[in-house]
């Protein structure tokens, strides 16, 4: 087992961590535009950052609990992606990384024990390209002119 910092988050009813480095920003809710014909879970995207950074909904965890009231950033590799949820904390120094033998494909590694509950630690590697995410470099996307950077289903 090995010590390391996460950020805590509520998205879909589910207490979910995010390894520190990948976390970008935390912010206030922002209505992201909607993209025409997307999945349930892929709630639009925001501008900004020089790119349209996709929302990924609550849904996309199973739904439910804490309604959506906070976005946290992720850089993925230079990747940006908004997770929407609430209740973000910095996990303190002394959680405890409990990894499964095998995660396998999956976008859960394992859980971290946090006094004396857990959350799930999700795999910031996998989660961009298991959302079936790619780059355009020529979409509109809800009327923004994404010419640079855009992502597409």
């Amino acid at each position: 087992m090995s010590v390391r910092r996460f950020v805590l988050f509520s998205a879909g009813g589910r207490r979910l961590v995010f390894p520190v480095e990948a976390v970008k920003s935390i912010r206030d809710w922002e209505e992201p535009l909607p993209i025409p014909r997307s999945k349930q879970w892929l709630l639009g995207v925001l501008e900004g950052e020089g790119e349209a950074i996709p929302v990924l909904g609550s849904s996309f965890w199973g739904g439910g609990g804490v309604a959506d009231h906070m976005l946290l950033l992720l850089d993925l590799s230079g990747r940006l992606l908004a997770v929407a949820g609430g209740d973000p904390d910095i996990l303190p120094l002394d959680c405890t990384w409990q990894e499964e033998n095998d995660p396998g494909d999956g976008l859960i590694a394992g859980t971290i024990a946090v006094a004396d509950r857990t959350a799930e630690c999700v795999r910031v590697d996998k989660l961009y390209s298991a959302l079936g995410l790619r780059y355009n470099n020529t979409d509109r996307i809800g009327g923004v002119d994404a010419e640079k950077d855009s992502f597409s289903r």
